[in-house]
């Protein structure tokens, strides 16, 4: 295969990528549409996924301080995986402050609803405290 094939290639490989990513951003465009009713509506597994959007600038500007509030309070309902959502940001520093007192509340809140991975992270955290 000399240069210009591959340079070809290349292109037409790239320009295909692209078109997944654009596919890709519209997708997570219409699923921020489609939760904003139902978080308006306070719907924790709605406030968790539009929270997710936002922490990773998912259809929308990331913005840790909205993902943050749609996450706390989709905790706040007791919704279990936004409990353990809440504890691994506080435990690893994403869109907060590391707090391993406030990550082990939040993971202990998911673990006693039985979240295996609540459970482990709990363990982790108590165990180097």
């Amino acid at each position: 295969m000399n240069s210009d094939q591959l340079e070809e290639e290349l292109y037409f490989f790239l320009k295909k990528e692209l078109a997944n990513i654009k596919n890709i951003n519209e997708e997570h465009k219409k699923t921020f549409d489609l939760l904003q009713p139902l978080v308006k509506n306070g719907n924790a597994a709605a406030e968790l996924e539009l929270g997710m959007l936002y922490r990773f600038g998912r259809g929308v500007t990331q913005d840790n301080d909205q993902a943050l509030d749609l996450i706390t309070k989709s905790a706040n309902q007791g919704y279990t995986s936004a409990e353990f959502c809440l504890g691994y940001m506080y435990h690893h520093g994403q869109s907060v402050d590391i707090n391993i007192e406030e990550a082990a509340k939040w993971y202990r809140r998911a673990a006693k609803k039985g979240h295996k991975l609540a459970q482990d992270m709990l363990n982790r955290v108590e165990f180097k405290n």
